[in-house]
């Protein structure tokens, strides 16, 4: 009887908890940061996705697909972002919010494509890593900087121009 209601009561719980994380609105940036790392990762294979598939399956041009698979990706993670991860907006358009997302979006891109060059072009020349990372494949140690450097900036841009983070109602 009392097992009984130990279970009952952690079951409870746990469904509060995966709740919490998962399907209420929230202020919670803890939360909101949990959420944007599970839609950033879905909008990055969809990109990946989509760049290939234009690229290997339709024969267009690999500038061309990248910019497109982008606008899809960043399609993706707005949605997700504006209806999952963020509780409220704090503009009343639905296009507004997606020309401030669209922007903070493509400063990140600006800030990914710096950094890479960074590190392909300067720090690759200093060898940081000795012989253990080629100095022509210190791009994908800036891809793995600028991944975690753009991913922390669209969401603190996007929580502090877009979406309400001191809403007081719940």
């Amino acid at each position: 009887m009392i097992l009984t209601k130990i279970k009952r009561g952690f079951r409870l719980k746990i469904k509060e908890i995966i709740n919490r994380i998962f399907v209420d609105k929230t202020d919670s940036t803890f939360i909101q940061f949990f959420r944007s790392l599970f839609v950033g990762g879905v909008a990055t294979v969809v990109d990946m996705g989509a760049l290939a598939l234009m690229v290997e399956f339709f024969g267009i041009d690999k500038i061309f697909a990248s910019i497109a698979a982008f606008i899809i990706g960043l399609g993706v993670n707005f949605i997700l972002s504006s209806f999952w991860v963020f509780k409220k907006a704090k503009v009343n358009s639905k296009t507004a919010e997606f020309v401030i997302f669209s922007i903070i979006a493509v400063i990140g891109l600006l800030l990914n494509t710096l950094i890479i060059y960074l590190f392909d072009e300067y720090v690759s020349g200093y060898a940081i890593f000795g012989s253990f990372i080629p100095a022509d494949k210190y791009y994908l140690i800036g891809k793995i900087a600028a991944t975690i450097i753009v991913f922390i900036w669209n969401f603190f841009a996007r929580k502090y121009f877009i979406y309400n983070s001191n809403d007081s109602d719940n």
